[in-house]
């Protein structure tokens, strides 16, 4: 087994943050970057990250949980594949999740279930992160709207459609292009995430991809 210096783990409440926040981590770390440190797929159906470092390398691991309400059970997934596989690696987790509001901080899920959650990780996690797009991981995305119409071949200057979040306006952009071309979600959307400039999406600070540069040690990117 691989010694690692610092753990982390992202649980995503949907299949597209998962690939968006792996892309992002990909794009972040280059050449320090190694893919599958077991040589196989990880029990979850996708790829471990391995982080090369000065000090040693950081592990990097995924949740998807498919739905916020089924965010409850990945305290239960963490304590099991990532505390207790590596105990004594100091655990930063990652709450990726979209609030499904515009005009509240955190989720209907932030209730009692919400806090349950969080107290859980807490006691077995060293650090809990929370990750909330104000919408929709799509408008995240549209932070790099000039690489959103380079991907779709549309006009530099068309305008960036009206109403919805993040999802409906990414679905009219497509439809722009192509009616037979529909935005789809989760792993079909990665050719799309892997050409934005994930610097930009950074900069623009609609969620705090900062805090995932500080702990995986891309702080000089912020």
């Amino acid at each position: 087994m691989l010694e690692y210096v610092q753990g982390v783990a992202f649980i995503v409440e949907g299949a597209t943050e998962r690939v968006f926040y792996e892309q992002y981590i990909r794009s972040a770390a280059d050449e320090r970057l190694v893919s599958t440190p077991f040589g196989e797929e990880s029990e979850w159906g996708f790829d471990d990250l391995m982080i090369a470092g000065d000090q040693g390398d950081i592990l990097v691991r995924f949740n998807n949980v498919g739905t916020v309400t089924q965010m409850p059970n990945s305290a239960a997934w963490f304590k099991r594949s990532c505390r207790a596989r590596w105990p004594s690696l100091p655990w930063t987790v990652f709450l990726c999740y979209d609030t499904d509001s515009y005009d509240v901080p955190i989720s209907k899920f932030q209730s009692e279930s919400w806090n349950l959650l969080r107290k859980d990780l807490e006691e077995s996690a060293d650090e809990v992160i929370e990750i909330a797009a104000a919408a929709d991981i799509e408008d995240v995305m549209l932070a790099d709207f000039e690489g959103v119409l380079r991907y779709l071949g549309l006009d530099p200057a068309a305008p960036l459609p009206s109403g919805g979040k993040g999802k409906s306006r990414m679905r009219k952009l497509f439809k722009m292009r192509s009616v037979r071309h529909p935005y789809h979600e989760g792993e079909k959307a990665l050719p799309l995430i892997q050409t934005l400039d994930m610097r930009k999406i950074c900069a623009a600070s609609l969620v705090p991809l900062g805090r995932i540069n500080e702990v995986c040690g891309f702080a000089e990117r912020s």
